[in-house]
């Protein structure tokens, strides 16, 4: 029986190699990455929270790698950027009405993943595992910020 750390990382490992092959349609068919679809997603109900300082604070990706997502993304006509007109330093991302397809069909994958994911849970189980998942995020949050001084 292998102990919780090891369970833990080899369940990690699994769901990244599972979350590939279940994006990967979407992927392909619009030439982008999985960081794209996601950012893609997180903007089209983020509102006003839709700079790269607002998506690193969720602790989606590095600034790094979001810079690059959101230049792709422009590049591909899938979002326009803002500088904000009373901070200049803040930029603002919105979608393109090119990105509403991207975004149908990645919201579509997820279901579909979802689906095969919890396939045989009840309700019942599938409410105590967003409540334990809800927990572990608190937990590791609470780590970040101890560690990091960022929330």
């Amino acid at each position: 029986m292998m102990n919780l750390d090891t369970e833990v990382l080899f369940n990690g490992m699994m769901l990244r190699k599972f979350r590939t092959l279940q994006y990967r349609e979407v992927t392909q068919k619009y030439g982008l990455q999985v960081i794209d679809l996601i950012v893609l997603r997180f903007l089209s109900g983020s509102g006003s929270r839709n700079t790269l300082a607002d998506m690193e604070k969720l602790c989606l990706f590095t600034k790094g790698h979001l810079s690059q997502s959101v230049k792709r993304l422009q590049e591909s006509g899938y979002l326009r950027s803002e500088t904000d007109p009373k901070d200049r330093r803040r930029v603002h991302n919105y979608l393109t009405d090119k990105s509403s397809e991207v975004v149908a069909d990645f919201n579509a994958a997820t279901d579909n993943a979802m689906d095969s994911m919890l396939r045989g849970f009840s309700d019942e189980e599938k409410e105590e595992l967003v409540r334990c998942i809800r927990k572990i995020n608190s937990n590791i949050q609470d780590y970040i910020q101890e560690n990091t001084g960022h929330k």
